[in-house]
């Protein structure tokens, strides 16, 4: 009975997570070649910098509304985000 409730209770709290946009922390990783070139790879949330919101403040509404609009909209919204 115990381990049925605890199951339960881990399917319940897993559909919780998954529901809400999980935050995206910005991170580098940086490479610095023999000839002494450098390549840099940055991660963040790409939807959540084009609405100027943070991840935790960027709603699956405003991000869904975003991607669902024409690729004209969406490339002039990346172009006034850089």
């Amino acid at each position: 009975m115990m381990r049925r409730a605890f199951l339960l209770c881990a399917l319940g709290m897993a559909s919780l997570a998954l529901a809400a946009h999980p935050a995206n922390v910005p991170s580098a990783v940086v490479k610095v070649k023999p000839d002494h070139s450098t390549e840099i790879r940055v991660r963040f949330d790409m939807l959540a910098y084009v609405l100027d919101l943070t991840p935790q403040e960027a709603s699956d509404s405003a991000m869904h509304a975003l991607l669902d609009g024409t690729a004209a909209d969406l490339q002039s919204r990346l172009d006034d985000a850089k």
